[in-house]
């Protein structure tokens, strides 16, 4: 018989830790969140620190370039920071740094706004699940 706390499958480990509230142990991964709405900051928040990341929340915009350009975050959530996200992907120094735009716009008006600068797209409301996998693979990749 299998120890109770053993998962074969990765995702029912995130969904294991997702019920439980239980936060990953730290993997050293830091999170830049942007945006206005605070309950969708305090929720993307929460969401990396259930990955085992810490997670720095900026309001403005002008400020979130300034603290990507001096932190370095190794994974940027933007929550409808178009304009923000065109200056992120145009700076040599945050260009590489991975973007998830989280937006209540389908994908395809953002683009075609000429705002095709992002490396994930989540539309509005978001799926915990998809997006805790979201973030897995965006900082789990070997460095």
């Amino acid at each position: 018989m299998q120890h109770p706390n053993h998962l074969d499958n990765p995702d029912d480990e995130l969904l294991a830790r997702l019920r439980s509230n239980t936060p990953r142990a730290p993997i050293g991964k830091h999170v830049l969140i942007v945006g206005v709405n605070p309950l969708n900051k305090q929720l993307f928040k929460n969401l990396a620190e259930l990955q085992g990341c810490t997670a720095i929340v900026i309001g403005d915009e002008e400020e979130g370039l300034q603290r990507a350009i001096d932190s370095q975050p190794e994974l940027i959530i933007l929550d409808d920071g178009f304009r923000l996200a065109q200056s992120l992907k145009g700076d040599q120094r945050t260009r590489g740094i991975p973007l998830v735009v989280v937006s209540s716009h389908k994908e395809s008006a953002v683009i075609a706004a000429g705002y095709e600068v992002h490396d994930v797209f989540v539309t509005k409301p978001i799926r915990v699940p998809e997006f805790l996998k979201t973030i897995n693979r965006l900082l789990l990749l070997p460095s």
